[in-house]
C-alpha cells in the first residue's frame, strides 16, 4: 500500500500536472500567435509556432506516460493477482 501512496500516486500526479502545463503552454502560444494575427499578411496565418509546441508538448507527455504505463500495470497486476512474478 505504500508503494501506491507515495510512488504511483505521486508519478501519476505529476504525469497530470505535466500534461496540465503543457496544454497551459500551448494555449499562451496560441494567444500570442492569434494577438499577431494583427500585423501579419492573410496567408501567414497559419499556426506554425503553436503547431510545433503541441507536436512537442505531446511528445514529452507521451514519453513520460509511455515510461509510467508500463510498470505500473505490472504493480497492479500483480496487486489483484496477489503475486509476484520474479525470476
Amino acid at each position: 500500500i505504500y508503494r501506491w501512496a507515495f510512488l504511483y500516486a505521486e508519478v501519476w500526479a505529476t504525469v497530470l500536472y505535466v500534461a496540465v502545463a503543457m496544454i497551459l503552454v500551448y494555449r499562451s502560444v496560441l494567444a500570442v500567435e492569434r494577438r499577431n494575427d494583427v500585423y501579419s499578411v492573410e496567408q501567414e496565418r497559419n499556426r506554425k509556432r503553436s503547431r510545433k509546441v503541441a507536436t512537442q508538448a505531446a511528445l514529452y507527455v507521451g514519453a513520460f506516460f509511455i515510461t509510467w504505463i508500463f510498470g505500473t500495470l505490472t504493480r497492479l497486476i500483480q496487486t489483484i493477482n496477489n503475486k509476484v512474478y520474479f525470476p
